[in-house]
């Protein structure tokens, strides 16, 4: 019996999905770097890409797109220097007081990405 659904079967909007794709992005870093597949660099910047794409992923289902809200990464992130022990720095910024419905998206936002990394750290 599956415990957990195979990726491919889920739908972006699946709770696990971002779980999923975290773990295999985690493992193809793996992979890279003990059968030295890739330089330390490329690892650092593909794994800053995935994480981009989790992040981007986070952000669409949050239905932040249709508020006036930026997002910017820092450090190792926004370099393109992620490494696998890295945390990651986002600024989250607004032009304007942000209202009650976009203070909500914020939070799912912040929510899917944290249960994200928690369940890629378990």
């Amino acid at each position: 019996k599956e415990i957990l659904p195979y990726p491919s079967a889920l739908s972006q909007s699946h709770p696990s999905f971002q779980y999923f794709q975290g773990l295999l992005y985690f493992l193809q870093a793996c992979f890279d770097t003990y059968f030295n597949k890739k330089s330390t660099r490329e690892i650092c910047f593909n794994w800053s890409l995935h994480a981009d794409k989790l992040i981007e992923s986070a952000y669409s289902m949050a239905g932040i797109a249709t508020s006036e809200i930026t997002i910017f990464a820092m450090g190792k992130l926004g370099a393109k220097e992620l490494n696998l022990s890295s945390d990651v720095d986002l600024i989250i910024t607004s032009n304007s007081l942000p209202d009650a419905e976009t203070l909500k998206k914020v939070n799912l936002f912040t929510k899917l990405l944290t249960e994200s990394a928690i369940k890629s750290a378990a």
